[in-house]
This record gives structure tokens, C-alpha cells and sequence, in this order.
């Protein structure tokens, strides 16, 4: 996604809160700063014809920034729901994924007036080599909803809204009524067609690998007696195994035990994915990682993998990549509706590394996703799940 359709989709998160956007005169408005900690102002000007805030974003940067998009979205919702979606329509000038003439294969392509159906209206397009008229649904086909709407969907709960919550925003955005049911089904259905798509894919590994488990809450699951005291709980395992230079996430699974079998089938799953042997594992201490490497990655041949034990006072803090992954899953656990059985926990695991690996920048690679720090270069634009769903059903059906 590139950084404006970012900041549209924080704008978007911004109006979704209610007390978020403050009126005091029909051409100036204060936004909440999502931190909670202060206001800015977004003022009309009309010399230029244009909103401008004082946020640093905006000042320092002259950007569009998400406050701007919030106030414009708050004062327009109906009239975009009326006319156009609250995202421009796609184009070929290289900010978003090309649309394709299904005809002819030609991206020369102009808008055409709309589709109108039960939800709402849909955007059509004319080929301008063969005239064919279509609409770009590639991906989202005999889906009742548009394929922008469902991958917005999916995009605001990774961002860390809950169901209703999203649910929520879609109504007040797109004037479209869905159940936060709907949105669970469309969030397994694409994660799931995602995952078999990435797990494809050659990722560059550096053979230095962190691996770390944490305790995540699913409702219906099997109770197991957990920490010092072994209070009982209805808890599973969630296993994350990451690249130490690109920071790609090779493993997320979710199992009931932390055993020697456990965690060879992490690292079973991660392997897959390693271009590299494993030179060297950085874990916890956890005496299942040890022997479950010597059983997975042992050969005659080659270095054996060096065992790195992140505890004590001079090696604590070794394993901080991954145990800061883990910290983000443990705020966002938090609107985590999906999670009722182990099944359910596992897709929601799935995509939270899809997202993390080929969604979101990382300011420590420079901006980059942990996807293109490994050398995948799907060249995701615009609404980056919508464009990696089209790639991933054009994949699937090759």
C-alpha cells in the first residue's frame, strides 16, 4: 500500500470512533490525535481550495495527512456512497494495481458508468482497444459485496479494529449494512487463499533464525493449566519463527502443548521457506527448541546450528525481534472476536503474519515490507490485500 492510501485507511479508523472529529465552524474542525493525547486542527483554506492541518505530518511533510482524510470523510459519507467509493477509482499511473481487460488483456482502460446492485454501486470500465465493458472483480467473483469493500474490511481488522468495529466503518463510509459475521467469513475465505499463494514463494532467509511461543485466549478451546501457579485456562500455544536480517516471518502455528513434537513442527513449517540451513536458533530457553533442532535440521554434513539461549543477564535481550512481534499480537488479541476454536485461532495467526510480511512497512527496513527486505517484489499497490488476492487467485487458478 503506498503511503497515501495509508494515511486514507487511518482516516477511515479515525471517523469509525465516535467523539473523534470536533465541529467549530464550518471550515475548521479539531481530529483527535489516535494517540489520544492531544487535538489537531484542520482548517479550509480558501485561497488555495484545499484543507490544511497543523499535525507534523502535514506541516513538515506537505502531505494529505489522515486527519484531513477524516474531516473529508465525515462530511461526505453520503455523497461518496451515492456516487463513487471513498477510495479514487483505480488508474494506470502506477499508485495502484492495474486493472486488466478481461477481454483482451489491454490495461488502457476508461470509467464507464456504474453497475448497481443490492449493496450499492460498483465502478465499470470500457476496454479502449476492444470496447469490452467489465468490472475489475477479479478475485472477489459472485461475492455480493465490491472486492474493494471486502479487502477494506480485511485491512481495517488486521489494522487492529475489531469485527464490529469494521463493521461499523464499512456502514458509515459506504452506507452498507453487513453482519460482523460476514466479515469473519470473508477474512478466513481470503487468508486462507493468501496463505497458499505465499507459502509458495522463496523468500531470501539469512540462516539466523528467532523463535519464541506466547499464551494467546481462545474461548472454545481445551483448557490447560498454564504459568507457575498452573491456573487451568482456555489457552493455546501461538509459535513464531523469523528471519534475523529481513525479519519475515516463516512460522506462525498454534498448537495445545509446548513439546519437543510442537516445536519440530514449527520448525517443519518454517523449513519450508528457509533457503538457508540454520546457522544459528536465538529462543528462550525453552528446552523443546534444542531438541526438536537436532532431530529437523541435523545432518552430517555442514556447521551444526548454533543453540542461543536469550535468559540470563549478559544474552537477555537477544531474542527482542521476535518478542516484539509477540507483544504487538498481545495488544491486539485484545478485539481478537475470531478466535473461538483452534481452527479459527490458526487463520487468524496466518493472517496476521500475511499482513506482517507482505502488508505493512517496517520502519527498520527502511520502509520496506519484511516481503521486499526478502526479495519478493509482488509489487502490491493501492489497497495492498485487495492487489495480493488478485495475484493470489491468478496463482490458484494457473
Amino acid at each position: 500500500m503506498n503511503t497515501d492510501d495509508g494515511r486514507k485507511l487511518r482516516g477511515l479508523a479515525i471517523v469509525a470512533q465516535a467523539g473523534t472529529i470536533e465541529r467549530i465552524s464550518p471550515s475548521k474542525y479539531r481530529v483527535l490525535s489516535q494517540s489520544g493525547k492531544g487535538w489537531y486542527q484542520v482548517t479550509w483554506k480558501s485561497g488555495g481550495g484545499e484543507w490544511k492541518c497543523n499535525c507534523p505530518d502535514a506541516e513538515t511533510r506537505g502531505v494529505t495527512c489522515k486527519h484531513i482524510f477524516a474531516v473529508s470523510y465525515s462530511l461526505t459519507l453520503r455523497d461518496r456512497v451515492s456516487s463513487q467509493s471513498s477510495f479514487e477509482a483505480p488508474n494506470n499511473s502506477g499508485d495502484t494495481e492495474a486493472i486488466i481487460c478481461p477481454e483482451c488483456g489491454s490495461p488502457e482502460h476508461k470509467p464507464s458508468g456504474f453497475r448497481k446492485n443490492k449493496p450499492g454501486k460498483v465502478q465499470r470500465w470500457e476496454c479502449e482497444a476492444c470496447h469490452h465493458r467489465f468490472v475489475d472483480n477479479e478475485g472477489f467473483v459472485k461475492m455480493k459485496h465490491d472486492g474493494e469493500i471486502v479487502a477494506v474490511a480485511i485491512t481495517l481488522y488486521f489494522k487492529g479494529q475489531s469485527y464490529r468495529s469494521v463493521v461499523d466503518t464499512i456502514e458509515q463510509i459506504y452506507g452498507i449494512v453487513v453482519d460482523h459475521s460476514t466479515v469473519i467469513r470473508w477474512m478466513q475465505k481470503y487468508v486462507q487463499l493468501a496463505k497458499a499463494f505465499v507459502d509458495g514463494l522463496d523468500p531470501e532467509t539469512s540462516g539466523v533464525y528467532h523463535v519464541d511461543e506466547m499464551i494467546v485466549h481462545v474461548r472454545k478451546t481445551e483448557p490447560i493449566k498454564v504459568g507457575v501457579e498452573g491456573k487451568e485456562g482456555n489457552y493455546s500455544w501461538l509459535w513464531n519463527l523469523m528471519d534475523h536480517d529481513t525479519r519475515f516471518l516463516l512460522a506462525s502455528m498454534i498448537s495445545k502443548r509446548r513439546s519437543i513434537e510442537d516445536a519440530r513442527a514449527v520448525f517443519k513449517q518454517a523449513k519450508k521457506l528457509m533457503r538457508k540451513k540454520p546457522l544459528a536458533m536465538v529462543h528462550d530457553g525453552l528446552q523443546a527448541y534444542p531438541e526438536a533442532g537436532v532431530k529437523e535440521f541435523y545432518t552430517n554434513k555442514g556447521p551444526k546450528m548454533e543453540d542461543i539461549r536469550s535468559v540470563g543477564q549478559r544474552d537477555r535481550g537477544l531474542n527482542q525481534r521476535v518478542e516484539r512481534i509477540n507483544n504487538t499480537i498481545r495488544d491486539r488479541e485484545k478485539t481478537m472476536r475470531g478466535m473461538d476454536h483452534d481452527e479459527s485461532a490458526q487463520v487468524t495467526a496466518d493472517g496476521m503474519r500475511i499482513n506482517y510480511n507482505f502488508i505493512r512497512p517496517n520502519m527498520a527496513l527502511e520502509n520496506k515490507t519484511p516481503a521486499e527486505a526478502a526479495g519478493l517484489k509482488l509489487g502490491l499497490k493501492g489497497i495492498r490485500w485487495k492487489a495480493l488476492i488478485k495475484k493470489a487467485t491468478k496463482a490458484s487458478a494457473s
